[in-house]
């Protein structure tokens, strides 16, 4: 083959091959930035959900330590009002012993011992509850 042929099939073959990698640097590039895009998207997805989610966790504490706060003023009144009624039903109980009466059927009496009763659960429960692990319930 003569060289000027030579040369012509040489330079075609690298136009060829140059054409090839053009080609395919333009599809790459248009589905790296198609990703790209998705990716930014996706991004901003979880961003935003995050933000809600610290938001509504935020929320949820501060609603939890108001009710912790109004639930700490409402048991020490209890504590007080318990001790008041364990003083009442103490007196009627002896004072009805004293005059000779069953202190069961002194009007009132076993429903304010009822009424001690369920509050000490109530407030025990109260008093003892405790606030969720949030580390714990947000692992999943």
């Amino acid at each position: 083959m003569k060289p000027d042929v030579q040369r012509i099939f040489t330079k075609l073959a690298k136009e060829k091959v140059d054409l090839n990698i053009a080609n395919d640097i333009e599809k790459k590039s248009a589905k790296g930035t198609e990703l790209l895009k998705g990716l930014k998207q996706t991004l901003k997805e979880l961003n935003d959900a995050d933000k809600k989610a610290i938001s509504e966790i935020k929320e949820s504490v501060k609603r939890i330590n108001s009710a912790r706060s109004n639930a700490d003023k409402i048991t020490n009144k209890v504590e007080t009002l318990l001790l008041s009624i364990d003083d009442t039903i103490t007196k009627a109980r002896f004072q009805a012993i004293s005059l000779g009466v069953d202190p069961n059927k002194v009007k009132g009496l076993k429903e304010l011992k009822n009424i001690h009763d369920n509050i000490e659960v109530i407030n025990s429960d109260v008093y003892g509850h405790q606030i969720p692990n949030l580390e714990a319930l947000i692992k999943i």
